[in-house]
């Protein structure tokens, strides 16, 4: 006959050396993130969506021309802006 098993909850509750062991004596400061200054923090997100046709044209440019996708998106705003007098991306920035 196999020996009785403990009742889980008493498995759980960790012994007293162990928990001796785990006290912190000094309070613990939050982790804060520092404030962005990346692009991305000047940013705001806009989604495109396209054909899957339209995605893999534009996903093939960018690989032959060695570029991003999103800078070959931005040229063409730059372009649309042109057309309608207006200032460029990185005139507006």
């Amino acid at each position: 006959m196999p020996p009785k098993r403990k009742p889980l909850s008493r498995r759980l509750v960790p012994s007293e050396k162990l928990v001796a062991a785990t006290v912190v004596s000094e309070p613990v400061s939050p982790v804060t993130s520092p404030k962005r200054t990346t692009t991305k923090a000047r940013t705001v997100q806009q989604t495109v969506y396209l054909p899957p046709a339209v995605h893999d044209q534009l996903r093939k440019i960018a690989f032959d021309e060695r570029v991003k996708m999103h800078d070959i998106l931005i040229e063409g705003l730059n372009l649309a802006f042109a057309r309608r007098g207006l200032p460029r991306t990185d005139e507006l920035a």
